[in-house]
C-alpha cells in the first residue's frame, strides 16, 4: 500500500495533539515535515503549486507518447492550460472543483478580464479594471468573458468560442481574484496563444 504525504499530515491533523497517537506515528513515518505553505498565497508559482499537491511539474518539454506510440508536443496553450489547472486545485486545497458543491453553496467564482485596445485601457479603465485588463489587438465581443460559462471573442484575429472552463472555478471570491492577479501571465498565455 502507498501513502502520500497529504494522507500523512492528515494522520498528524486527526492525532490532535494525543502524545500517544503522535508517538506511533512518528514511529511509522518520522517527525511530520513543516509545511511552508501557511496559506494559500504562499503558491506564487507553478513549481509551487506542484510542491503543495506532491505533484511532479510537467517535463520542460511537455511532450508525451501514447499508447499508440505517437508523440505528441502540445501547444502553449494546452500547456498553460494544464498548469493553470494544477494551480486552481492547489489554491483549493487540493480539491479538484465540484459543481453539485458550488450549487449547493449557492454561488461559485471564475476568472474574467477585460480584454481591450492599449488606447481604450488607458482612457476608460478605473485603477479596479485595470488590474484585470489584457492589452488586444482586435474587437472583443462583451469582454471576452471567460470561465465556466464560456469564453467568446468575436472578430479578433479569428473568431472564436469555448464552452466551459470550468476547472479554474472557485468557491470564493477572495481565491478566484488572487488567481487572476498572481497568474495573469499564465492565463494570458492560455486565453491568447498567437495574438500580438
Amino acid at each position: 500500500m502507498e501513502i502520500n504525504q497529504k494522507q500523512i499530515d492528515a494522520a498528524f491533523k486527526a492525532a490532535n495533539g494525543n502524545d500517544a497517537i503522535t508517538s506511533v506515528l512518528v514511529a511509522i513515518f518520522g517527525a511530520q515535515k513543516k509545511s511552508r505553505f501557511e496559506s494559500y498565497k504562499d503558491i506564487k508559482s507553478y513549481e509551487d503549486a506542484c510542491e503543495y499537491l506532491n505533484i511532479e511539474p510537467l517535463p520542460d518539454d511537455c511532450s508525451c507518447t501514447f499508447d499508440s506510440s505517437v508523440d505528441y508536443k502540445p501547444t502553449a496553450d494546452e500547456v498553460a492550460y494544464a498548469k493553470l489547472k494544477v494551480i486552481a486545485r492547489a489554491l483549493r486545497g487540493g480539491e479538484e472543483f465540484s459543481y453539485k458543491k458550488a450549487i449547493e453553496n449557492g454561488k461559485y467564482y471564475y476568472p474574467w478580464w477585460y480584454v481591450c485596445t492599449k488606447e481604450y485601457y488607458e482612457k476608460n479603465l478605473s485603477k479596479e479594471e485595470k488590474k484585470r485588463a489584457f492589452h488586444f489587438g482586435g474587437l472583443a465581443h462583451n469582454g471576452a468573458s471567460a470561465g465556466f460559462a464560456y469564453g467568446h471573442a468575436a472578430l479578433a484575429p479569428s473568431a472564436t468560442y469555448a464552452a466551459i472552463g470550468s476547472r479554474l472555478c472557485f468557491y470564493d471570491r477572495e481565491r478566484c481574484e488572487y488567481f487572476c492577479e498572481q497568474f495573469k501571465e499564465l492565463i494570458a498565455q492560455y486565453n491568447f496563444i498567437g495574438c500580438e
